[in-house]
């Protein structure tokens, strides 16, 4: 990852750590390689810093006036290996933790595999969390989410745009649009949810999201995806304690 496009993920993040954190309790409100392999990870560990990586192997730690996160990641084979746990202290402090593995430039034919092999949260009163492929494009500016698994998240927000199968899973589709932070500043963004229905068990074992299938649903509706920036899969929590261990390729 480059200087600049660091220097604009930090920005971002910084600006929307609450922000958007307390939207996803209602509402859900990386130079990529040739080969179909993770390449970088980024964490936000409640203070809006995000740290890209893109092999190797490291330790994931941070204490602050919101929470505390430890762990690791391991890149290896293609893949990219977290294991990762975290605690918001004080309870309700607006601690945003987010852990996951992408493409710094997304594309809507890509096929994302992992492993979900343990995950458990506990809320601190309106604590959320979720795992799934997240990711931006623009003209028009869109917000994405495919959601796998959640707890605590009101998912049925915005206009319903039905349901659909993709690799022989239903999912149900909204769509919105909301005001805020967003990549570009300040503005107006499309935001694209589809949740899987029912949400996968845990330990997962191997899963597969075929994203063109979500990418032609969204378009078939009125909804095609411009440009991309980043896409990753993604474990993000609001409040709350917990720990996951996930396998991306």
């Amino acid at each position: 990852m480059n200087m600049e496009e660091l220097t604009k993920m930090r920005k971002f993040r910084k600006i929307t750590t609450l922000a958007v954190a307390l939207l996803f309790c209602i509402s859900f409100s990386i130079n990529a390689l040739a080969v179909n392999h993770i390449h970088d990870w980024t964490s936000d560990k409640g203070d809006g810093q995000a740290n890209g990586k893109s092999s190797g192997s490291g330790s994931i730690s941070s204490s602050g006036n919101q929470g505390t996160t430890s762990g690791t990641y391991n890149f290896g084979n293609g893949n990219l290996n977290i294991n990762v746990t975290w605690n918001t202290s004080p309870a309700n402090s607006g601690f945003n933790n987010l852990q996951g593995g992408g493409w710094r430039t997304g594309t809507s034919s890509r096929v994302i595999n992992y492993n979900v092999i343990s995950y458990t949260f506990t809320s601190g009163g309106n604590g959320c969390a979720y795992l799934g492929l997240y990711g931006w494009a623009t003209s028009p500016l869109t917000e994405y989410y495919i959601i796998e698994k959640w707890t605590n998240f009101s998912n049925n927000t915005g206009t319903s745009l039905g349901s659909y199968t993709s690799n022989g899973n239903t999912y149900n589709a909204f769509v919105e649009n909301t005001s805020g932070p967003t990549i570009n500043g300040t503005g107006t963004v499309k935001k694209l949810k589809s949740i899987r229905s029912p949400q996968i068990s845990i330990p997962s074992g191997n899963q597969r999201i075929i994203f063109q299938d979500h990418a032609n649903f969204w378009s078939s509706k009125g909804h095609p995806l411009g440009s991309h920036s980043y896409q990753a899969f993604i474990l993000e929590s609001y409040n709350g304690s917990g720990s996951a261990n996930f396998i991306v390729w």
